[in-house]
């Protein structure tokens, strides 16, 4: 018995990758030039999936439809490497439209090390203007 739970042990700590590393993002708002810049820098070891990956859930902006603010178009999204990697620092710009009060969101990314991923997630975020 205590043969199998180690072993259970063991096995869920070599699914769970070292991902636990939580990212560090910003979010600019440029008012004048009605855009919205988020700022993503990964931890060393990580990388997160631009559009075009296949495998892993590649990073999404959205922004919340109250309050009258919304996406005027696709948000700019980083192209990444040759294998649609992002590491490092990166950045997402999106236009939008003004509205009153405060301005939501979510960031949706996946980050993954040189062995395994972790699961997609969720980055709520307001700002209050």
């Amino acid at each position: 018995m205590k043969i199998a739970s180690l072993i259970g042990l063991l096995l869920l700590m070599a699914c769970n990758p070292s991902t636990k590393q939580e990212p560090h993002i910003q979010y600019l708002l440029d008012s004048e030039r009605s855009e919205l810049k988020v700022l993503v820098t990964l931890p060393s070891g990580l990388h997160a999936y631009a559009p075009g990956e296949r495998i892993g859930k590649s990073i999404e902006l959205e922004i919340r439809a109250h309050n009258g603010w919304k996406l005027r178009s696709k948000p700019k999204l980083p192209a990444g490497d040759k294998n649609h990697l992002l590491s490092g620092q990166f950045e997402i710009l999106a236009q939008i439209t003004a509205g009153q009060g405060p301005l939501s969101g979510v960031l949706r990314m996946q980050t993954c090390s040189h062995s395994s991923c972790g699961r997609p997630h969720e980055y709520p975020f307001t700002l209050d203007l």
